[in-house]
């Protein structure tokens, strides 16, 4: 008898039912094939950084859902700017791009540096307190 089963919610009651039905061999047998169905099926988001060159993100890496890409691009955002802070301040604007496994966007984080009038810098000069 062959039992195809994807295991997720509810994995436990499931792989006993299994084990019930099929015997330990068979319930052992779709546990280990659940994870590789698991890891299979997490989305697939890739990270594109243009600031004025274009840096595909050719591999792209798996996440299990959009909340955590959303805090990878935050946190990739960051080591990138740290890493390479001259690019930052020598582009006009830099941005990140994550979109799917089809390539779909799903959101950008922009950032941008605007640097002050020379009679803003001048006027700002020798002050201590920052203007409202």
């Amino acid at each position: 008898m062959e039992i195809h089963y994807i295991v997720r919610n509810g994995a436990l009651l499931q792989i006993l039912t299994i084990a019930f039905l099929c015997g330990r061999q068979g319930a052992a047998w779709i546990l280990k094939r659940s994870r590789w169905d698991l890891k299979a099926a997490m989305p697939h988001y890739f990270f594109d950084i243009a600031d004025g060159e274009d840096l595909p993100d050719l591999d792209g890496s798996e996440w299990p859902d959009l909340a955590a890409a959303r805090m990878e691009a935050v946190r990739y955002s960051a080591e990138v700017l740290k890493e390479m802070p001259e690019r930052f301040w020598n582009c006009e604007a830099w941005k990140m791009t994550v979109s799917d496994a089809d390539r779909v966007t799903l959101f950008t984080l922009k950032f941008l540096a605007e640097s002050a009038g020379p009679s803003t810098a001048s006027s700002l000069a020798g002050t201590t307190e920052i203007p409202a």
